[in-house]
């Protein structure tokens, strides 16, 4: 399955040969020597097939409008993105960018309270448990607000979605009501008083929360107002009806 655009920074490629495949290894002959440049990696590189573990992290792109949208799933504070053993795309958020690469670009209008942020643990020691996917728990957003999905364009026939919260408390020392907060979509609350840790049966558990029949007609537009503490979201998905 695709798993999007890897890349490899830090090293100069050559002008002539760049990359020469070699029963199972590629070769990337070091091409720096002479060059006024400063590269990090001033050697040649082979790359070898690894362990069968978890993909790595790309970066998705994509060319002409977004809408309308018939599935989303975005993972907040996330490095990269990546594609699920059920083929889902989650995409990160804040999209990871860099001059001249190609990317799919769209922005949430994030509205953080003080002392929010975006952060991620390694997935691969995070050891989050309840999850079918558990590596989109090991990044959140905390503080998060508000925040909107572009699902429908201009002109574009309204349509309902089904929406999922993806929750899971990272720090052990959190207490239970030490963080809570409401969850409202399209300015309707439709939860209140989630407590992720009491609710999830401790830290690092899964969450999820899924509200059917969401009706939108633009922007998918989310709120995640605290009652103690700052918020907490590790992904959403949509999907239309």
């Amino acid at each position: 399955a695709d798993s999007g655009t890897k890349h490899f920074s830090g090293q100069r490629l050559g002008c002539w040969v760049n990359a020469i495949p070699s029963n199972g290894l590629v070769v990337i002959p070091e091409a720096s020597a002479g060059c006024v440049c400063l590269f990090s990696i001033t050697s040649t590189v082979v790359l070898e097939p690894r362990e069968d573990r978890s993909p790595a992290w790309g970066i998705y792109s994509l060319a002409g409008p977004i809408t309308p949208v018939r599935r989303l799933a975005v993972n907040f504070g996330a490095p990269g993105d990546r594609r699920d053993s059920f083929d889902r795309l989650w995409l990160a958020y804040p999209r990871p960018t860099a001059v001249g690469r190609m990317e799919f670009v769209f922005d949430v209008k994030p509205q953080l309270a003080a002392g929010g942020k975006y952060a991620a643990q390694n997935d691969e020691s995070a050891e989050i448990a309840g999850a079918d996917v558990p590596w989109i728990y090991a990044s959140q957003a905390t503080g998060l607000n508000r925040f909107e999905l572009p699902l429908i364009g201009k002109d574009e026939p309204a349509a309902a979605y089904t929406v999922k919260l993806h929750f899971a408390e990272p720090d052990d020392s959190v207490k239970s009501g030490a963080r809570l907060f409401d969850v409202k979509l399209q300015g309707e609350t439709v939860a209140q008083g989630i407590d992720v840790a009491t609710e999830a049966g401790g830290a690092k558990r899964a969450l999820t929360r899924t509200f059917s029949g969401v009706h939108v007609t633009g922007n998918l537009v989310v709120e995640l107002p605290a009652k103690a503490g700052l918020s907490l979201l590790s992904a959403i998905e949509v999907e239309r009806e």
